[in-house]
């Protein structure tokens, strides 16, 4: 089943707790049979109640580099909203505007051909069944497998009570599982595989989820702004997206394509490693993020495991090598030197 972990606010610090896939490939129920399930893991958000100057004057981007044109995208991340049974993100349509555009920001930068899963059908010997959180409930779902477009991650978005007491939690979010039943080697590799032969096998080299599922805290003060540090008081709806996406991708998240890297406690990924000079970079303890303290060119990655917001730490160069070191196949590289900016 999938599993969850509970989270501890620190003083002066909010967890906003997040879904990573770290499971094993799934128990074998029978010979053409398949079944894998992933559980969540959590992050920290630094919390500051001081406000912030100029936060209307200022625009924030990285110093990155597209190594091709950009029109030749795919990578597409389509939120279904039709399990928000809170009404979240109805009443808060710019909720839609902030995520949808850090999934932009993030995946937009990301080349790679995922094929179309067909919708299972009722019944046969080829049928498959999603399995992710409820994003209203956070129980484990399963339903017969929807249709994914192609070059698309399908993802549930909704929003529940999470920040609760002392535990500060202000999202979830996780790549979905899967259950497969099939006679026709073909529709398993599809289904598991979405065309790349890299993600099939016990040592895959390519992370092809068919999507999964995001919740938000619906009683946190969240700040939609996409373009602006938050308001003095308010937390980042766009910046907690970002980070969660990553995790969607499989940072820190992906049982092989990440963990594959991890020894003695630093990420040996050869593009990562690239970036950061040559040398390997530390993890946190769980070995879900980057730790704590790593800087790389003066930019704080997104996904170390307290996300600062003055300045924010955005998707970095470092982000991006972790992705390309997971199977992706992102088009930025390091400009040798990047930082923040502000402008007008």
């Amino acid at each position: 089943s999938l599993a969850s972990h509970a989270c501890r606010r620190p003083d002066r610090e909010q967890e906003l707790k997040i879904a990573r896939p770290v499971s094993s490939k799934g128990a074998s129920i029978s010979t053409g049979s398949r079944l894998m399930n992933f559980p969540k893991r959590r992050i920290a958000k630094e919390f500051t109640t001081r406000r912030r100057a100029g936060r209307s004057a200022r625009r924030l981007s990285l110093g990155l580099t597209l190594l091709e044109d950009r029109s030749l995208l795919s990578i597409t991340l389509q939120f279904d909203y039709s399990r928000d049974t809170s009404g979240f993100f109805a009443a808060h349509p710019e909720a839609k505007v902030a995520l949808s555009q850090a999934a932009a920001e993030v995946s937009g930068f990301i080349t790679d051909t995922l094929t179309q899963i067909p919708a299972s059908p009722v019944s046969g010997s080829n049928t498959w069944t999603a399995v992710f959180f409820e994003p209203t409930t956070g129980a484990s779902t399963v339903i017969p497998g929807p249709f994914v477009p192609a070059n698309t991650l399908l993802i549930y978005a909704g929003a529940r009570q999470l920040h609760t007491g002392s535990s500060g939690e202000l999202a979830e979010a996780g790549a979905g599982g899967f259950g497969i039943q099939y006679d026709n080697q073909a529709y398993h590799d599809n289904v598991v595989g979405r065309g790349n032969p890299g993600a099939l096998g016990s040592t895959p080299t390519k992370f092809t989820p068919w999507g999964g599922s995001i919740a938000f805290d619906n009683l946190t003060d969240w700040d939609f702004s996409v373009d602006a540090l938050p308001a003095s008081g308010k937390q980042s709806f766009f910046q907690t997206a970002e980070h969660e996406i990553g995790h969607l991708l499989g940072i820190g998240a992906a049982i092989y394509q990440w963990q594959h890297w991890i020894s003695a406690g630093t990420f040996h990924g050869p593009s990562a490693m690239a970036v950061n000079g040559g040398q390997p970079i530390a993890v946190d303890p769980a070995a879900g993020h980057w730790a704590n303290s790593t800087v790389v060119d003066g930019i704080v990655p997104a996904m170390v495991p307290i996300v600062r917001t003055n300045p924010p730490n955005l998707f970095s160069p470092l982000d991006y090598a972790a992705l390309r070191d997971i199977g992706w196949s992102p088009l930025v590289t390091d400009t040798g030197g990047a930082s923040f900016t502000a402008q007008a």
